[in-house]
């Protein structure tokens, strides 16, 4: 159809950084967070991720809320991985448990795995169901060398969704 195929361009031109051919008006935000979604999990490249964040934090002003927790979520995430010290300003955007897994995968990166640990202790102490802290914490502690407490999260992990690549991935 002609919709997914333009949406299908538009994101491949945000992709490759061609934004000169991209009329504003076409973009939805839904297709801002398929972009960011895909080039982030793509690992390829995180600064791809965190210019697309900035272009779209910085051009759009009438974005719903929700969207713009998002982009700035994968915003983060992106600097931490790079190890970016603006991460620390980014975040302050960023409340709640969120805010402190950010934090908690920060400082994995940065290799502060006492703080890692501690911070994604305390987001699962308020949520002892948040997926994200609990592999991210099994990472931690498989670097850590805490391979007992790592095996117990893990299998914990796998068991609650079986599914789950990462979870299973983790666990074997």
């Amino acid at each position: 159809t002609y919709y997914s195929d333009k949406m299908f361009v538009l994101r491949n031109r945000m992709e490759s950084k061609n934004y000169e051919d991209i009329d504003e008006a076409d973009l939805i935000p839904s297709l801002y967070l398929k972009t960011m979604k895909e080039l982030y999990d793509s690992r390829k490249s995180d600064k791809d991720v965190i210019e697309l964040a900035d272009r779209v934090l910085n051009s759009s002003v009438f974005l719903d809320p929700y969207i713009i927790g998002e982009i700035r979520y994968f915003l983060c995430s992106a600097l931490a991985r790079e190890k970016n010290p603006r991460f620390k300003e980014e975040v302050q955007s960023i409340d709640g448990a969120q805010h402190t897994f950010l934090f908690g995968f920060y400082y994995r990166h940065i290799g502060q795995y006492e703080y890692a640990i501690k911070k994604l202790e305390e987001v699962l102490l308020e949520h002892p169901n948040y997926p994200q802290a609990k592999r991210e914490l099994v990472r931690v502690y498989g670097i850590t060398e805490n391979y007992e407490k790592a095996l117990i999260l893990a299998k914990e992990n796998y068991e609650g969704n079986p599914s789950n690549e990462y979870h299973i991935h983790a666990y074997y």
